[in-house]
């Protein structure tokens, strides 16, 4: 079974271990970017000037989903939530950041389940280098799995199951030496790949 982690760390956006948290659902649940050749047909009818774009409500009523990266500190990253953090508050009567055991009952709670699902909009956009509409990203978590595997990570693959490019760990057999060795490189496989910018060419 892949194992994958998500905002671990200073933090690690990009780590698949275990069940995703709710974080991690709605982070995927994000409002997807336009793609070029959509704005570029706008622009050549002539219409991107006269034509307003449609605001989604929890937006406008919230604020812009911020992009996250992957310098970020964790007080950067709790930042970057506030807007979706004050929604959930808002719209289901929950706070995301103390109540665990609410989140976890959001299934048996149907309020709480819709307020999730509408306001995952407002959740963070993944860094760029882990976007999935980013057409070097999986270059980049290849450059990561490449490195990790020079430490020792047997059972390290790209996964792309989730709407984001990831690395999982573990493989089918769930290997526990790699999930272990994995969490202890990948920091600075990352910066590794970061700072030498191979994958950019």
């Amino acid at each position: 079974m892949l194992r994958e982690r998500s905002l671990i760390r200073r933090p690690t956006f990009a780590i698949v271990i275990g069940c995703c948290a709710a974080l991690s659902l709605v982070t995927a649940c994000a409002a997807e970017e336009p793609e070029v050749d959509d704005i570029a047909s706008l622009a050549e009818s002539g219409s991107a000037s006269s034509e307003r774009t449609e605001v989604h409500p929890m937006i406008e009523k919230y604020g812009e989903p911020v992009r996250l990266r992957i310098d970020m500190t964790s007080d950067e990253v709790q930042a970057a939530y506030t807007a979706f953090n004050e929604c959930i508050e808002v719209e289901a009567g929950v706070t995301p950041e103390s109540d665990a055991e609410a989140r976890a009952g959001a299934a048996q709670n149907p309020k709480e389940s819709q307020a999730y699902e509408e306001c995952g909009v407002l959740a963070p956009l993944m860094p760029w280098e882990y976007d999935s509409q980013n057409k070097d990203a999986r270059k980049f978590v290849q450059a990561v799995v490449d490195c990790l595997r020079g430490h020792g990570v047997a059972e390290v693959e790209i996964d792309e199951s989730h709407g984001r490019v990831m690395v999982a760990f573990g493989g089918e057999s769930d290997d526990s030496s790699s999930v272990q060795l994995g969490m202890q490189f990948y920091e600075q496989c990352e910066d590794e790949v970061v700072a030498a910018g191979d994958w950019l060419r």
